[in-house]
């Protein structure tokens, strides 16, 4: 597996997180959710894992407010449970660590389906104290 950072990804880069974006519609993310990625990449960095060329699990991220903030990840859906997510996780808080970053932020919005959100959480509180989580109090996350 390869690891790799992406700046404002474009073209073949955008392209592999849009195809897992499109795995998990419906699964985990609501149909906007594709739309809003591919304009979310002209400001928002990526960590991609690779296997056999092709991107298998990603995390994007930006800057706010002196955090690091998590705007979207996902693993494609035959990759998951490999520890690609948690891989991409541990690269992005060496990184912020790195920049002088020393707080790391996941950001939920509204979730139609509880399940949306456990994944993320798990591995939240997996990495430790400097991790946190975000959820607005609006809407209702899940069935």
């Amino acid at each position: 597996m390869d690891i790799d950072l992406y700046r404002r990804p474009v073209g073949p880069i955008a392209d592999g997180i849009l195809s897992i974006v499109g795995d998990l519609t419906g699964v985990w993310f609501t149909t906007d959710v594709a739309a809003a990625t591919r304009r979310d990449l002209l400001f928002h960095d990526a960590y991609c894992a690779t296997l056999d060329g092709r991107i298998r699990a990603f995390v994007m991220f930006t800057s706010h407010d002196g955090a690091i903030h998590i705007t979207l990840m996902g693993t494609s859906p035959a990759y998951r449970r490999q520890g690609l997510g948690s891989a991409l996780m541990k690269q992005l808080e060496a990184y912020a660590e790195a920049l002088g970053f020393d707080e790391l932020v996941a950001f939920t919005g509204h979730l139609r389906q509880s399940l949306s959100i456990k994944p993320l959480l798990i591995s939240i509180r997996s990495m430790g104290s400097r991790w946190s989580a975000n959820m607005p109090s609006f809407g209702r996350a899940g069935p």
